[in-house]
């Protein structure tokens, strides 16, 4: 899910909130694959990546779902289904809200300016 980071950034103190991506599939996407990618989204975005046991570890802790790929099959051109969501997360840690990707971004920027307003 795309969400222009720029305009919520318009709305909500700088630096307030840091966007993080976390890849699913970490036997493609490299530290520096990933770092370039996550470039073309935000400055400040964090890219993630790890084992398969702790991309699926944390994929279960927020309720993701992905399709496990087969990976004994020779092709480096394949898709991995998952769902698009995105999370607030507070700085502590906490899970505060979740974002679809039906919503828009000024509907997101509400919902979290209204979160900010009430913390």
């Amino acid at each position: 899910m795309y969400i222009n980071l720029f305009f919520i950034e318009s709305r909500i103190p700088d630096k307030l909130i840091t966007p993080v991506f976390i890849t699913l599939d970490p036997y493609r996407d490299s530290c520096a694959q990933v770092a370039s990618y996550v470039r073309d989204f935000h400055p400040r975005m964090l890219g993630l990546t790890g084992t398969p046991n702790q991309v699926a570890k944390i994929a279960k802790k927020f309720r993701v779902y992905f399709a496990e790929v087969d990976h004994a099959v020779d092709d480096d051109d394949y898709l991995v289904d998952h769902s698009i969501v995105m999370y607030l997360i507070s700085p502590e840690g906490e899970f505060i809200d979740f974002f679809t990707q039906l919503m828009t971004a000024s509907e997101i920027t509400e919902k979290i300016e209204k979160i900010i307003k009430h913390r």
